[in-house]
């Protein structure tokens, strides 16, 4: 690799890492705007220890949609380290381990979870800037006190129909 390649992948690889810190910082602090920019107009979810489906693909507005309704009535922490990224192109993939500590309140009163894993990113290049097009979440273990989701909630429960939608599962090749 010379020298010029070698730059190029170290400045893709830091704004990689970059934008996952800015992706969890998004679902921390609810900043949706951000979350926008971190993520493409159609993505690929694999939350399957999270909500019991496999694979899906959903247009942004969903994911958004259901992510805002999520993460609206409790407070987090992502804490990523171990970024192993492999850069080809315009296309990328990003190992990273996960830390997540989640808080909330309910009618039973404080629900928390700890969430040991790691997520596996694919992102592109797009209009010179990278983006997730695909996360998956894997668990280590996780350890708390109870449900975090709202799964008595109409309008929660429609927005997860949405992206969770038998019409978007991925089948496996």
């Amino acid at each position: 690799m010379n020298e010029a390649d070698l730059t190029t992948l170290l400045w893709d690889r830091s704004e990689i890492q970059t934008l996952l810190v800015r992706y969890a910082r998004a679902l921390d602090s609810k900043d949706w705007e951000l979350y926008r920019r971190c993520l493409t107009d159609e993505v690929r979810i694999d939350f399957k220890p999270l909500t019991g489906i496999g694979e899906v693909r959903a247009s942004f507005d969903s994911v958004y949609k259901w992510a805002r309704m999520f993460f609206a009535p409790i407070k987090t922490q992502h804490v990523y380290t171990n970024f192993d990224i492999t850069v080809e192109g315009d296309a990328a993939e990003a190992v990273v381990y996960l830390t997540a500590h989640v808080w909330r309140h309910n009618a039973l009163g404080l629900a928390t979870s700890q969430e040991f894993g790691y997520y596996n990113f694919s992102l592109r290049r797009d209009a010179g800037s990278w983006r997730i097009n695909a996360i998956k979440i894997n668990f280590f273990w996780v350890d708390g006190s109870g449900s975090i989701a709202e799964m008595h909630d109409p309008e929660f429960l429609a927005a997860m129909g949405e992206v969770f939608a038998a019409e978007n599962h991925v089948l496996p090749s």
